[in-house]
């Protein structure tokens, strides 16, 4: 990401270290909110409404709110990469708009890859018992490029 902002690292390298790990494990657990959201949705918004007797409409709103939810924080998982791991420091609106482009372009990129794998691909037929660490490390370098697409958005519209 120091490329696409046209950024020298003169972070010391233990610093770089600690870095690495915090973002990691503050990342991991944004994710776990995420997918809790997604997964746990469909679960709790049913029983909600039989235990608490709300309307119909309280389930939608559910329904909605909960994607919107973790799209927010996938979002903010983007942001969050965008300004913490480059060398600068720059203000966090800089990154709304590579951060939503992007975040917009790995679900899309997610969803294509997931049909792709599914209805199209036979990696099993061609890489046997290793297709589907082939099939993660192909989703990881799709969503690794729309980081990095998001990010140069982030740098044009900053220009």
């Amino acid at each position: 990401l120091n490329r696409v902002f046209g950024l020298r690292e003169t972070r010391p390298w233990w610093r770089r270290q600690l870095l690495a790990i915090g973002v990691t494990l503050l990342i991991a657990a944004m994710i776990v909110v995420a997918l809790s959201l997604l997964l746990v949705g469909p679960i709790l918004g049913p029983w909600v409404e039989r235990h608490h007797r709300v309307g119909s409409a309280v389930e939608i709103a559910w329904s909605v709110g909960r994607w919107l939810g973790a799209a927010a924080m996938m979002a903010l998982v983007w942001a969050t990469l965008y300004k913490l791991l480059p060398d600068h420091d720059l203000p966090w609106r800089v990154f709304a708009p590579g951060a939503a482009v992007g975040v917009v372009l790995w679900v899309s990129v997610s969803q294509g890859a997931a049909y792709v794998m599914t209805h199209l691909a036979n990696f099993e037929a061609t890489y046997g018992a290793l297709a589907g660490a082939l099939a993660v490390l192909f989703w990881m370098w799709l969503s690794n490029l729309t980081l990095v697409i998001g990010a140069e958005l982030s740098q044009v519209a900053n220009e």
